[in-house]
């Protein structure tokens, strides 16, 4: 049997269904390409039990799940356009991967609003956003350096032979 490339779209309302339409893709070796699509390489009879299975994973919930069949020649045909995320920006929606990595490096921190009539200078946190960004990678730095620091103990004596 000759592997044709497979591309599955769905579109479903309930989460639960969604995730077991999604586990039942990578199951059958399709790569996520998008939120809810799939694609990958499926022999005919492997595309026929994707379809069982995903029909199964369905069970008669609202839903809509579209199979698509690509020869080698359309899909040399195929135009990617991949935009990167700009950098953040306060205000800016961020991606999962974006919101994950400034949770991960604390890269970014908002500014502290200034209250009209107050001196900037007798405020915490008061100045500008450069100041603050500099601020949080100097705690980032700070946690670093911590972290790979030993204990005071095991400096002075090393560690215990077992």
């Amino acid at each position: 049997m000759v592997a044709v490339h497979t591309v599955v779209v769905y579109d479903i309302p309930d989460d639960k269904y969604r995730l077991r339409v999604a586990e039942a893709c990578k199951d059958y070796g399709l790569e996520h390409i998008q939120y809810s699509a799939f694609e990958g390489d499926l022999n005919h009879n492997r595309r026929e039990e994707l379809v069982l299975r995903l029909r199964k994973a369905l069970d008669q919930h609202e839903g809509n799940i579209q199979i698509y069949v690509i020869c080698e020649k359309d899909l040399g045909l195929r135009k990617t356009i991949d935009v990167p995320p700009a950098e953040s920006k306060p205000g800016k929606q961020l991606s999962v991967a974006q919101r994950s990595q400034q949770k991960s490096v604390g890269v970014y921190r908002k500014p502290v609003p200034q209250r009209a009539g107050k001196d900037k200078g007798n405020q915490p946190g008061a100045g500008s956003e450069v100041e603050s960004r500099s601020g949080a990678l100097d705690l980032v730095k700070e946690k670093q350096a911590r972290a790979g620091k030993r204990p005071a103990w095991v400096r002075k004596y090393g560690r215990p032979r077992r």
